[in-house]
């Protein structure tokens, strides 16, 4: 049942489930790309395109080991590649389309695909600013948690006798904050199972929730105060 799908799909995103991610866009796939009803099909592009610009974020290891085994019959990493770049190219498409007519539900989604897609602590921002004015805890939750992982990782890559201690400690401080404001807009969006995800994966946000601004709109103001940088602040919990 691809609406089944499509749950697991999305929850896999939140949870960073790769190889969940993984089955359900194999999974989904042979669906029709353009899928009636309209919601279901901006649903389904939504999660099939975060999905996708996420596992092609992934380190190349990681990559290669899980995409030799794909867990459905008859996928090698070709096909499994073709997958990844379709659903990716197509759901920028999609939404990049939509925005250019003005709509105001695919301009946050787009805004999170190019971020991911050409990923950019500006383009992160960028997505983070854009979603706190439509009030999408959820997506400003998953593109902080983002810009903080891809930060990590920007970092581990460029260490070597070039890099200072003192610029890996503040790109440490970076990724820091940018996850602790992850986990209390999780926590703002109701996802508790979240928070506690991410507070067991890094010990450095275990005491991320004593920390936490009352709401949702102080949360805000607090990360443009530690970054530095303008954010529009929610005015509602919808979810994407």
């Amino acid at each position: 049942n691809r609406d089944i799908g499509i749950i697991r799909l999305q929850l896999a995103v939140y949870f960073d489930d790769e190889e969940a991610m993984e089955q359900q866009l194999e999974r989904l796939d042979p669906y029709p790309v353009f899928d009636p009803p309209f919601p279901r099909q901006q649903w389904r592009m939504t999660y099939m395109g975060l999905a996708a610009l996420i596992l092609s974020m992934k380190t190349e290891k990681r990559g290669v080991k899980r995409r030799e085994s794909c867990t459905l019959p008859g996928f090698g990493k070709k096909q499994y590649d073709d997958i990844v770049t379709k659903w990716a190219d197509t759901s920028l498409k999609f939404f990049e389309k939509l925005s250019s007519f003005g709509s105001p539900n695919a301009q946050p989604i787009y805004a999170c695909l190019k971020a991911l897609d050409k990923p950019s602590q500006s383009a992160f921002d960028e997505a983070i600013e854009t979603v706190g004015t439509f009030g999408l805890l959820n997506l400003g939750a998953l593109m902080n948690e983002r810009c903080g992982l891809w930060i990590l990782e920007q970092q581990q890559k460029s260490q070597g006798p070039a890099v200072t201690g003192g610029a890996n400690l503040q790109q440490a401080n970076l990724a820091t904050e940018y996850l602790k404001v992850a986990v209390w807009c999780y926590h703002d969006w109701g996802a508790m199972n979240k928070v506690r995800q991410l507070e067991s994966r890094y010990n450095f946000l275990t005491g991320a929730m004593r920390e936490k601004p009352p709401s949702a709109l102080s949360s805000m103001r607090r990360q443009a105060a530690m970054l530095g940088v303008s954010r529009s602040a929610p005015t509602s919990t919808m979810s994407g």
